[in-house]
């Protein structure tokens, strides 16, 4: 098992103390940010191996993000997870097609979290 990059794009707080909760030994190296400016800029500097990605970002959407990292990440594109509080079929899909790999509905669901980190570590 190898430890993973993660950037954690969520601006509402107490989802960021959820997803803290949840990465307690994983021994996954974490960063946070709130926007979409952030996560752009913050993929291209430490080349995450999975970003779990909030769609409703006080500056765009998440799925401008989306696309955006994987555009800039083209060798070794992470592994996105979608977690938001959007139940809307139209979002989801256009998350998907801009490079995310899966959608979670908040709320947010630990153990979930942590078994889809288990196994990219083990890949």
């Amino acid at each position: 098992m190898r430890d993973l990059e993660l950037i954690i794009v969520e601006d509402d707080p107490i989802s960021q103390s959820v997803y803290l909760d949840a990465l307690v030994g994983t021994g996954c190296h974490t960063a946070f940010c709130g926007s979409v400016a952030s996560a752009v800029s913050l993929s291209s500097m430490i080349f995450p191996d999975v970003v779990i990605m909030d769609l409703g970002l006080p500056d765009g959407s998440g799925v401008e993000a989306i696309a955006n990292i994987r555009g800039t990440c083209k060798t070794s594109a992470p592994y996105i997870l979608v977690v938001t509080a959007s139940t809307s079929s139209a979002q989801h899909q256009a998350a998907l097609e801009a490079g995310a790999k899966s959608i979670m509905v908040k709320p947010i669901v630990e153990g979930e979290i942590r078994r889809i980190l288990a196994q990219l570590s083990d890949s």
